[in-house]
């Protein structure tokens, strides 16, 4: 879960307009356990941050500058995907919930992640 800002902008989690001209990179992944019961479930979290944001998507006060570049966020996906640290990456068909007590808490989910392309080997 993660720390979105202006999130409550979103109220519906507009997940097109969340990613619209971003770059996610991916940053690892871990397992899926219940909350509850401590027991491991299907899938795996992936974690990526965003590599580029374009702000001006985002409502903001006057001399505000807002943005989420390099902002960590987890979605979880029903199954094990090898995928290249930093690689850009694309989350198939996200769906999004805000949560939290200032709704700025994002909770995601996606069918799929597609490699868009792998870091450059130096």
């Amino acid at each position: 879960m993660a720390k979105i800002n202006k999130a409550h902008e979103l109220t519906e989690v507009n997940v097109e307009k969340l990613f619209r001209n971003s770059e996610l990179r991916y940053a690892g992944k871990k397992d899926i356990v219940d909350f509850n019961t401590k027991e491991k479930l299907a899938g795996k979290q992936y974690e990526v941050f965003f590599s580029k944001d374009d702000p001006s998507k985002y409502r903001q006060n006057e001399g505000e500058q807002i943005s989420n570049l390099f902002t960590k966020i987890t979605a979880k996906v029903p199954k094990d995907i090898d995928i290249p640290l930093g690689a850009v990456v694309e989350l198939v068909n996200p769906k999004g919930k805000i949560y939290g007590d200032f709704r700025n808490m994002l909770s995601l989910t996606a069918d799929d992640i597609k490699i868009i392309s792998t870091p450059k080997k130096v």
